[in-house]
């Protein structure tokens, strides 16, 4: 059985985290509280990457275009 509490119900009220807070702890942070070398790019850690070519029509991402004034 699958259940959902409401919003009101969850977490902690006010314990709000920035989009700054939450990538670090999805990175970085994540690999200090374990002690693991990962979430940096940095000498001696391991990682990995996506290179993804954004021209290619099968390629469907949201793409921010950005105007020089």
């Amino acid at each position: 059985m699958i259940t959902s509490l409401p919003a009101s119900e969850r977490g902690v009220p006010g314990s709000r985290i920035t989009i700054h807070e939450a990538f670090y702890l999805a990175t970085a942070g994540g690999g200090e509280s374990l002690s693991l070398p990962i979430g940096r790019i940095e000498e001696s850690y391991d990682w990995d990457v996506q290179l993804i070519d954004t021209k290619l029509p099968s390629a469907k991402l949201p793409i921010l275009m950005i105007k020089k004034i």
